[in-house]
């Protein structure tokens, strides 16, 4: 789009100069001609007798009376007449331009020495050399920072993309066996540093939860473990040889109060 905007910005400015310099023509030739019309008009009649001799012209300057029906003066004789269109333009006053036939062509009105108003009128070739000059360089600087940017942009999306791999890296190698590792975080206040404090702080709530659920079970297994020694110890005592009956119902009894404060252990367990 910028480059867009500065060749039709350039067009237009060379269009505008290129007219300025038809309408300083169109004026300096009106200024000289009109100073004695009757007197170059004998010559234009007997020049238009022999329109074969018309040569080829890249420019033309041409000096009408104001309904257009004569002309007064033209570079080239054998040249058409006037074009309605830009005849009624320029009766109302206005400068007239145009394009058509390769040609840009510009129109006004001039007030002569016998205070009798005529139509200028003023036509050239454009030469569009300098802006085919400009619209290739253009696509070539299109094409050449297109590829400056796709380098570029492949470049610095690797060197961008970099820490997310080594984060990636990093956390592949964090294991449950494991969880005092961290990640190593940049020293710069980016989205990336972010990330790596975002993945320390989850590591360490995933650790301060599995370090709570070894105490959990370690306190299980130690409340478990009190309750069934004095069960097994009073079962071998009794069995070690031969009781009588109140003894082996006292040993029960023993063993059945043990059970029950295991039971209770148990289901505050599960509660918990």
């Amino acid at each position: 789009l910028a480059l867009c905007f500065i060749y039709f910005q350039f067009r237009q400015m060379t269009e505008n100069e290129f007219y300025a310099n038809l309408r300083s023509k169109a004026l300096m030739t009106s200024e000289m001609i009109l100073r004695d019309t009757l007197a170059i008009q004998g010559k234009i009649e007997q020049q238009n007798l022999n329109k074969a001799q018309t040569l080829p012209f890249k420019e033309n300057i041409a000096i009408y009376t104001t309904d257009g029906s004569r002309k007064i003066f033209s570079f080239n004789p054998g040249k058409d007449p006037i074009d309605p269109r830009q005849l009624a333009s320029l009766k109302r006053g206005e400068e007239y331009r145009t394009f058509s036939a390769g040609k840009h062509r510009l129109g006004l009105r001039r007030m002569g020495y016998d205070h009798r108003e005529y139509l200028v009128l003023a036509e050239g070739e454009f030469d569009f050399t300098d802006l085919f000059q400009l619209r290739n360089i253009l696509i070539l600087a299109f094409f050449i920072a297109v590829a400056i940017v796709a380098i570029g942009g492949f470049f610095y999306a690797g060197q961008a993309l970099a820490p997310v791999s080594s984060i990636i890296d990093q956390v592949e190698k964090i294991l449950p066996s494991d969880l005092s590792a961290r990640l190593n975080t940049p020293d710069s206040h980016d989205e990336i540093s972010r990330i790596s404090l975002t993945f320390n702080r989850l590591l360490d709530r995933i650790q301060f939860a599995f370090n709570m659920q070894k105490a959990f079970i370690s306190n299980v297994s130690h409340e478990l473990k009190n309750p069934l020694s004095v069960i097994i110890a009073q079962l071998e005592v009794a069995l070690d040889k031969n009781r009588t009956d109140t003894e082996y119902r006292a040993t029960l009894m023993s063993v059945l109060d043990d059970t029950r404060e295991l039971g209770e252990t148990s289901e505050k367990l599960l509660q918990l």
